[in-house]
């Protein structure tokens, strides 16, 4: 080799014979690429050219070294197919706490419907199971204001109700068309219905008061302190006579109005069923918007026990009129009284357990019980240190009947009443499950005087006049 010092040419000669590929370096070839390598590739200086050159050419040979690199080299490699794909993922997959696209269209006033089936089982079928003779209407809630109350208020500027409403009334109407099923089930529910009116009691008594009283609560003549209310204040108490009368237990359910209207059908009165079905439309009005309740609030089974509401008072007076009618086609010996709407006096006679209990038909000037359970279903605003568990309405039989059996006299639906010194104008007492507590109270203000259109806070209670003035005569 070209070196002035032979003996490190010599050792240059077998160490790159031993790293450098093991080529053999005799070959002048050889020999000529290596003196190429150390003078002129490798720097200035040809000893520590081929110092360096010899260290390289080491790790180069070595595995261990080989492998470190490979390994580096993976490595590298995915963590930078790591930081792009974190970069290019969705912003609200890296955004636990961010709603999700579904939660977000469930939230969406377009999707409202959907809010409403997590709250009511919108779905092919509901599955809400009606509360029977609850003792108080308990909740497992957090708050006592319903979800679908809060909710209502957000969605008032976004929704053209108007022409929501434009629209269904210009619809085409399409009658039930009842299989013979449902009118044989229609008929056996129409049959016990009129048989609480028919109660048998004894060959040798004649009564035209054969009334069962699991049905009709019977309410004794007697005398009441009436009075007005301006503000927190009664005014113009005055003493009031009562005949004795029956009260419906319930408010009428959506089971037996919905069997008023398909025996009308049945007998083909279409003109009277127009007039008397329910505007189920008033439930997407904007104070209580609710498409869910709408749909099936009436017409589903889930809701057999639930008050009817949405109705004319017109609906009301001829499910009244049915009654009466239907009963006397059983029996033409023992006729009933005309079924009707109660007097403003009656319903407050019978609220206030025969003028026992006031404001309240469970008596005391609270709502809530001693376990902090509210004692009907109302609006109670910034009180909500208890539960009613009544996101909306409740079955009729829900809560504590009063001293005469009288389930939810107070809120749940407000029950259509005649003023009869005020030229039987119509009106409504015992407020509604949108209600506040004052209006809720026996002599509480009247919000719905004069109104005779379907109403979702409206219902009614029917009662009939005692004949004798003996209950058992």
């Amino acid at each position: 080799m070209l070196n002035n010092n032979p003996t490190n040419a010599d050792e240059m000669d077998l160490l790159l014979k031993q790293f450098f590929l093991e080529l053999d370096f005799n070959l002048p070839k050889n020999e000529a690429m290596l003196t190429i390598i150390s003078s002129h590739t490798l720097g200035i200086n040809t000893s520590i050219q081929t110092s360096t050159l010899l260290t390289l050419l080491k790790l180069l040979r070595n595995k261990l070294f080989i492998a470190m690199i490979a390994v580096s080299g993976i490595v590298i490699t995915l963590s930078m197919l790591f930081l792009y794909e974190s970069k290019t993922k969705p912003t609200e997959e890296r955004h636990p706490n961010k709603p999700s696209n579904e939660a977000i269209s469930i939230l969406s006033t377009n999707d409202s419907t959907v809010n409403d089936e997590k709250k009511f089982k919108k779905i092919s079928n509901p599955t809400y199971t009606p509360v029977q003779k609850l003792p108080i209407y308990k909740s497992t809630a957090t708050d006592t204001l319903s979800t679908e109350k809060m909710r209502k208020v957000n969605r008032r500027k976004e929704i053209n109700f108007t022409k929501i409403a434009a629209e269904k009334k210009n619809e085409p109407y399409a009658f039930p068309r009842l299989t013979p099923e449902e009118i044989k089930t229609n008929n056996k529910q129409k049959e016990k219905m009129i048989k609480f009116l028919a109660k048998y009691r004894s060959k040798k008594i004649h009564s035209f008061n054969d009334i069962d009283e699991k049905k009709y609560a019977y309410i004794p003549m007697g005398t009441y302190i009436d009075a007005d209310v301006d503000g927190e204040k009664l005014i113009n108490e005055k003493e009031v006579k009562l005949q004795a009368f029956y009260m419906q237990k319930t408010e009428v359910s959506n089971l037996e109005y919905r069997t008023f209207l398909f025996d009308l059908l049945i007998q083909n009165r279409k003109e009277d069923f127009l007039k008397a079905k329910p505007d189920q439309q008033q439930w997407t009005n904007p104070n209580s918007y609710s498409p869910a309740m709408a749909e099936y609030y009436f017409s589903h089974p889930a809701y057999n026990d639930f008050p009817v509401n949405n109705i004319r008072r017109e609906g009301a007076e001829m499910y009244c009129k049915w009654l009466t009618e239907e009963r006397n086609k059983l029996d033409r010996e023992k006729m009933v009284n005309d079924v009707r709407l109660p007097t403003v006096y009656e319903w407050k006679y019978a609220a206030s357990s025969g003028g026992k209990y006031f404001p309240y038909p469970w008596g005391g000037p609270y709502a809530r019980n001693s376990n902090g359970y509210f004692l009907a279903n109302f609006y109670p605003m910034k009180d909500s240190s208890g539960f009613d568990n009544a996101d909306i309405l409740a079955p009729v039989t829900s809560y504590n009947p009063n001293d005469f059996g009288l389930y939810n006299m107070s809120g749940n639906v407000a029950e259509m009443v005649v003023y009869p010194k005020e030229n039987n104008l119509p009106g409504t007492k015992g407020g509604s499950w949108m209600s506040i507590g004052y209006e809720i109270q026996i002599n509480g203000s009247d919000n719905f005087k004069g109104i005779t259109s379907p109403n979702v806070n409206i219902g009614f209670r029917p009662v009939i006049t005692f004949l004798s003035g003996s209950k058992y005569e």
